[in-house]
């Protein structure tokens, strides 16, 4: 009934139910902030890593699902991590 929230109890014994995702950052490919930049590098904050022991039938699947955009990489970061890193400052 109350999937994704989360339930405080406050010293009143009132409550509060709040949403997490409004305190999370949802990064998808082609937003701003995507890509993490270092002196050298640029790297993308999300990625696919599919194991060698993982069947070639099956890496096949998820390559055709990947390469179609049936499945996406999607990144999460705290908000206050992502204004501090907008800001310029280190998260």
């Amino acid at each position: 009934m109350l999937s994704g929230l989360i339930v405080r109890i406050k010293v009143n014994c009132m409550f509060k139910i709040t949403d997490p995702k409004h305190k999370i950052k949802t990064l998808k490919p082609g937003d701003n902030n995507w890509f993490i930049d270092s002196d050298f590098t640029r790297t993308p904050r999300a990625g696919f890593e599919i194991s060698v022991s993982c069947p070639r039938d099956y890496r096949m699947v998820l390559s055709e699902c990947i390469d179609r955009g049936w499945i996406k990489p999607v990144a999460y970061m705290k908000e206050t991590d992502y204004v501090w890193e907008t800001l310029g400052g280190t998260a």
